[in-house]
């Protein structure tokens, strides 16, 4: 081999270490500079990938929901689910109880004599003390008269006003003084059936007049109110716990 061919030789062998030594230098770079950043740079994009996707779930979610959302959850319904068990309670749908007023009132009975003087007259006090009673009749309810409100979620049932009975005055209640006579006025003041009758019709006319006086109607309708609410409160509770529920007169 010339000298000149060994020369070449020799040159290709030094660039081809030279080569070989440049190559492991850039694996050497690459393992450990090129290769952790570009990990490095993977996982901080598929952190945000994963950010952005629970936000855009979040915000997905808050469209869904409806802006006037309640606290608690119910089961819608219709007037007619509350007056089926209402009207179906039929042992409750009868005439009841609602008000009671205690009342009296006194009339002066008067027999003015012989001549009409004064000496001669009698008289005396007779005071009637009767109840007044106020009634609500549930046999007139129908099922228009429950109405189920969905965007207030109340139920409200209107009941007839309180209705005044007859007064009762029990013959033991009522109560006689004792007689008032003129100086010349002889036996007992005595009255017939009608005239007693009569006087008892006074008072208790006079009793209805008090209670018109002191509004006992208005007052026995809100305790009509509350004493039929006490009694459907449960029987409203077992279609929906949740649910309002309101009685009022009409």
């Amino acid at each position: 081999m010339e000298k000149k061919e060994k020369e070449e030789l020799l040159q290709d062998v030094e660039e081809t270490v030279k080569k070989g030594m440049r190559d492991d230098n850039l694996k050497r770079f690459l393992l450990t500079r090129v290769i952790p950043v570009l990990l490095v740079l993977v996982l901080v994009m598929m952190i945000g990938v994963m950010v952005h996707r629970g936000k855009s779930t979040t915000e997905a979610e808050k469209l869904v929901l409806p802006q006037n959302q309640t606290t608690y959850v119910v089961n819608k319904h219709v007037s007619a689910d509350f007056a089926e068990a209402i009207l179906g309670e039929k042992e409750q749908l009868k005439k009841i109880e609602v008000y009671q007023r205690k009342i009296s009132d006194a009339v002066t009975i008067k027999n003015d004599g012989l001549f009409k003087w004064k000496v001669f007259s009698k008289s005396m006090v007779v005071t009637y003390n009767g109840t007044a009673t106020y009634t609500v009749d549930l046999t007139e309810l129908d099922k228009d008269s429950v109405l189920y409100d969905e965007e207030t979620n109340t139920v409200t049932m209107y009941i007839p006003h309180a209705k005044r009975e007859a007064i009762n005055v029990p013959s033991d209640e009522i109560k006689y003084s004792d007689p008032e006579k003129g100086l010349l006025a002889l036996g007992d003041l005595k009255l017939e059936p009608q005239e007693v009758s009569q006087f008892e019709t006074l008072a208790v006319q006079n009793m209805e007049k008090k209670l018109d006086e002191n509004n006992d109607d208005a007052n026995a309708d809100l305790n009509a109110e509350k004493t039929i609410k006490e009694i459907y409160d449960p029987i409203i509770s077992g279609v929906d716990d949740k649910v309002n529920f309101v009685v009022k007169c009409r």
